[in-house]
């Protein structure tokens, strides 16, 4: 049996008689005897030994039931184990009683009712004081009258004490095979838990978050290698059966099982490390049968966070843009850009304004990558394109059953996914009043609630807010809260329209055309590009290139073609040159007045000197 069952008894008598048996039997299974008040330590000796089922009797083997969780094999009394002691008894007297714990009594009772005995049978109650019961028992006997008594080892030492008559109910070799068979029966039932058991370990084993499974009142029944590693537990360290809360530091953790409350991310502080618990209770049907309870380290949930970044990262939630690819040698652009970097190198708040089109999402990334958040997640979203419904659930996120349509496992906002680094807030003031005091929530607490919970995320990140309007002018109006403006606002970076921008212009023009199969860009042409007003800056001068490209029946542009691009049809006349000649005189009067008249201020906007704007001045008046 590979030492896996033993017989553990108290007396002598049958531990020889045992052995006798499986000698001529030729069964290998070993007898261990022991004293009363020894046979629960040699017990667990033997378990640890690898014992897993013991056979006993009486009431040494309901002691043993009592203490320990392996299963305890009765020896069955049999109609013999009480026949010939009987017999003995009613030789000696027939005041007689039997005295022993609930199984042999039950037994006894079964043989005297098929015999029709009139024998008192006494049944005990195992306790720690069985000894003093016992005596107390036998003496009340005695007192009665009872000459002869029938029992256990302790029964019958107790009546010799007394001056009584006592009589052993020894063992039949039946009882012993059929205990055998049970006892092996047993053995294959524990085997096959104790499969299912190591195969359920295993599972939780490979499962990377630290989990605990126990019964209806706390005591642990699984725990795997992450959850002991957490809670510091040794391999060899004993924890099957144990109290739960002995190892996990966490107020009223009993209680809170006891009530079927669910623990949600409740943080716990275990040594040097913080853990995120969650507690949930496990029912069938209905009933609550144990409790599992998962733990993660919250380091490694950061580090599982950076990771998870990094794949927002690849999946186009970062920045493409740079400083360096922003084109352009105007005065207006440089300082724009001088300032930006100044403002890429704080923590503060940056409100871009600016015209459409002007590349306002275009320095939102650029002063990302420029600042320390580079490595970390750039969100984008246009404040305008969504309703505020939809909005609000892109922005904040939701639990599971929020609202009809929701995900069924919940959605993590835009300001989780833009954790640690940047979120872009385009057409900011096209958001609602209510969406506006979310907002600055958000700015104030560093802090949002998903939509459906009341479970307060805290959340590090950067906010980059644009707008084409006057925010001034909408808060003056009452369509844009003044205390969000000021949040906003902290720094404001002004994008310069591209008509202010000079040379730019072209600048942008051969770097979007002569990337497209296109060689060269007339002299004329050239100046109808660098004098359009581009209402649409950089955005439509990239649909203008756009449909040159698309026009172009071979490598040069002229000036039909750009005209075309353009759509211009309020200049006609015969003279194309006389179009040219008013769109750029057009283009000059845009900027003199901008600049009241200022004439060399307006030859530095339109990239010529002083000399060659009074030229053109003269020429075209």
């Amino acid at each position: 049996m590979d030492n896996q069952i033993i017989f553990i008894l108290s007396s002598h008598t049958i531990s020889e008689y045992v052995r006798i048996v499986l000698g001529n039997k030729n069964i290998d299974i070993k007898v261990y005897e022991a004293s009363t008040d020894k046979v629960l330590s040699l017990a667990k000796e033997k378990i640890n030994d690898g014992v897993k089922i013991i056979i006993s009797r009486g009431g040494t083997a309901e002691m043993l039931r009592n203490n320990l969780d392996i299963p305890i094999v009765d020896m069955k009394y049999t109609y013999f184990d009480f026949a010939n002691p009987v017999e003995d008894a009613l030789s000696y007297s027939d005041k007689i009683s039997v005295i022993g714990f609930p199984y042999l009594i039950d037994r006894f009772n079964s043989y005297k009712n098929k015999t029709k005995l009139k024998i008192e049978a006494i049944k005990l109650e195992f306790s720690n004081k069985i000894n003093k019961d016992i005596d107390e028992k036998i003496k009340e006997l005695k007192d009665n009258g009872i000459e002869v008594v029938l029992g256990g080892y302790l029964v019958v030492d107790a009546a010799k004490k007394h001056g009584m008559k006592g009589i052993y109910l020894g063992v039949d070799i039946e009882s012993i095979l059929e205990s055998i068979e049970d006892a092996q029966y047993n053995l294959r039932i524990e085997q096959e838990r104790e499969k299912r058991y190591n195969s359920i370990q295993s599972v939780l084993n490979c499962v990377s978050d630290g989990v605990i499974a126990t019964d209806q009142i706390g005591r642990i029944t699984h725990i795997n290698k992450p959850a002991r590693k957490m809670l510091s537990i040794l391999i060899n360290q004993n924890w099957i059966n144990e109290d739960v809360s002995k190892f996990i530091p966490l107020n009223n953790i009993k209680n809170i099982l006891k009530e079927n409350k669910e623990i949600i991310n409740e943080v716990v502080k275990i040594k040097n490390s913080y853990i995120a618990l969650n507690a949930n209770a496990i029912k069938s049907e209905k009933e609550t049968i144990g409790f599992v309870i998962t733990m993660q380290d919250i380091d490694k949930i950061q580090r599982l966070e950076q990771k998870v970044r990094k794949e927002f990262i690849a999946k186009g939630h970062y920045a493409k843009n740079s400083f360096d690819n922003i084109i352009g040698e105007s005065e207006a652009l440089k300082s724009t850009i001088k300032k930006a970097k100044k403002y890429a190198s704080t923590e503060s708040t940056i409100l871009i304004l600016g015209e459409t089109g002007t590349g306002k999402e275009l320095f939102a990334q650029s002063i990302h990558n420029y600042s320390k958040r580079s490595q970390n997640p750039f969100v984008a979203i246009n404040c305008a394109a969504l309703p505020e419904n939809i909005l609000e659930s892109e922005l904040f996120g939701y639990v599971k059953g929020a609202f009809t349509g929701a995900k069924s496992e919940g959605k993590s906002g835009i300001f989780e996914i833009a954790h640690k680094g940047t979120i872009f807030l385009d057409e900011i003031g096209e958001i609602s009043p209510q969406m506006q005091s979310k907002l600055l929530r958000v700015l104030q607490e560093k802090e949002i609630v998903r939509i459906g919970d009341d479970k307060v995320i805290k959340v590090d990140l950067r906010i980059i807010a644009a707008s084409n309007k006057d925010l001034e002018v909408e808060v003056e109006e009452g369509n844009f809260r003044e205390d969000l403006y000021y949040r906003l606002g902290v720094l404001i970076l002004d994008l310069p329209p591209l008509r202010h921008r000079g040379n730019d212009i072209m600048l942008i023009s051969k770097s979007l055309l002569l990337n497209k199969d296109i060689d060269e860009i007339t002299p004329k042409a050239v100046s109808i590009l660098q004098n359009h007003e581009w209402k649409g800056n950089i955005r439509e001068l990239n649909n203008v290139a756009e449909r040159i490209s698309v026009l172009c029946d071979n490598s040069i542009v002229n000036e039909e073609l750009v005209v075309e691009a353009i759509n211009i049809k309020k200049y006609t006349g015969k003279n194309k040159n006389s179009t040219v000649a008013q769109l750029e005189m057009d283009h000059i009067h845009n900027i003199l007045r901008q600049v009241n008249g200022n004439k060399k201020e307006a030859a530095k906007l339109l990239g010529i000197s002083t000399s060659t704007l009074w030229r053109k001045l003269k020429e075209y008046n």
